[in-house]
């Protein structure tokens, strides 16, 4: 039979458990703030062209074509970085991390980083 002071000793030591884990979690939930944070500094130094969008919203597709589902829509003033094109589509990235296809259409009233109206060309063959 185990002593009733080891007893009490070993159930100290398994009550200190839970107290560990607690501790774990409020760690890594301190942490992912801060990595949140990184996460848009390292957006702002990406490739791609920043826009503002002057639109009441946009609408971001999963793939370039209008048969694709619509998963996400950027609102007025929100930025968006523009990567490439395909055909008629822009495939964009939001600040906070989510990438999807645009149709030319749709960016008709973008602004730049400072406020100045932006035009979105296709080049003509005598510029090429």
């Amino acid at each position: 039979m185990i002593p009733l002071k080891e007893f009490f000793r070993h159930l100290a030591c398994h009550a200190k458990a839970p107290a560990r884990l607690l501790g774990v979690v409020l760690l890594l939930s301190a942490w992912q703030p801060l990595h949140a944070q990184q996460t848009k500094s390292d957006w702002r130094e990406s490739d791609g062209i920043v826009v503002v969008v002057g639109a009441p919203y946009i609408e971001l597709y999963v793939e370039p074509g209008r048969g694709y589902a619509r998963f996400h829509a950027v609102e007025k003033n929100e930025r968006l970085r523009l990567f490439k094109s395909r055909t008629d589509w822009f495939k964009v990235e939001t600040e906070d991390g989510k990438t999807g296809w645009v149709p030319r259409r749709a960016l008709t009233n973008l602004y730049d980083t400072e406020g100045y109206p932006m035009e979105l060309r296709t080049p003509t063959w005598s510029e090429k």
